[in-house]
């Protein structure tokens, strides 16, 4: 598979997730919801956003920003940035 269809079948994939959460939204609750920092950091992170560059912007430390997105995969159930920004825009939990 050649890196563009990878690509695509990725987006096709975040896009499904998020319709799905749309229409089925008890299914994918969270038992603990973000804190408001976290949120704050997924939301800096949805739309492209280094941890470097969010550190700046929230004026806390690069360690602390990482912290955060532990924590909020951890409670979203994910394992990657994206899956997280994706997760939290599908569910209405944060807004780009």
């Amino acid at each position: 598979m050649t890196n563009e269809v990878g690509e695509k079948l990725q987006i096709f994939a975040q896009m499904s997730h998020i319709r799905l959460c749309q229409l089925t939204p008890d299914l994918f609750e969270i038992e603990k919801p973000l804190s408001k920092r976290e949120m704050q950091i997924v939301a800096w992170v949805a739309v492209g956003k280094s941890n470097s560059e969010i550190s700046s912007i929230l004026g806390i430390s690069e360690n602390s920003i990482d912290t955060y997105m532990r924590r909020a995969f951890l409670k979203l159930d994910v394992h990657d940035r994206t899956s997280a920004a994706v997760k939290a825009i599908s569910m209405d939990i944060v807004r780009t």
